[in-house]
């Protein structure tokens, strides 16, 4: 009995330790298809389309910047259309970062800090076990965007 309760015991704190740990996760690694799935979502339909519609009037003010010499005229009046993109991509990698978290939360990874591991110089000393989730998390967004389909 008293092996049985010693067994449950270690069982128990080593759970717990587990749980208490340090995860890091590359975002520049599953960048793209975070994305993909994020914007495949309904919830997010209407960002999908201004995205889209942001990535055009982009691509219409590079050519507008261009002239025939190849110089590049540039006009102040021009400047809100071509921030406009870089404000939704803000938005998104927002929204991605949200989206990443119910995810995690919802495979039921529990740990007390996940870092992003593609920032440099994120962490210089743990002195507990860093554990690294990139492939899990990235595993589980291609399982679902291929669900949608």
């Amino acid at each position: 009995m008293k092996k049985l309760l010693l067994v449950l015991a270690l069982l128990f704190f080593a759970c717990s330790a587990f749980c208490s740990e340090i995860a890091s996760i590359n975002l520049k690694t599953i960048d793209n298809t975070l994305q993909d799935y994020v914007l495949s979502m309904e919830k997010y339909a209407d960002l999908k389309k201004e995205m889209s519609e942001a990535e055009g009037e982009t691509e219409q003010l590079m050519k507008k910047m261009k002239t025939e010499e190849g110089k590049i005229s540039f006009d102040l009046k021009d400047t809100s259309k071509g921030l406009k993109k870089y404000k939704m991509k803000k938005q998104l990698q927002d929204i991605m970062k949200r989206e990443l978290v119910i995810l995690m939360t919802e495979l039921n990874l529990k740990f007390k800090l996940i870092y992003n591991s593609s920032e440099q110089d994120a962490i210089i000393y743990s002195e507990a076990k860093i554990i690294d989730i990139t492939q899990d998390v990235y595993q589980e967004i291609v399982k679902r965007l291929k669900s949608k389909k």
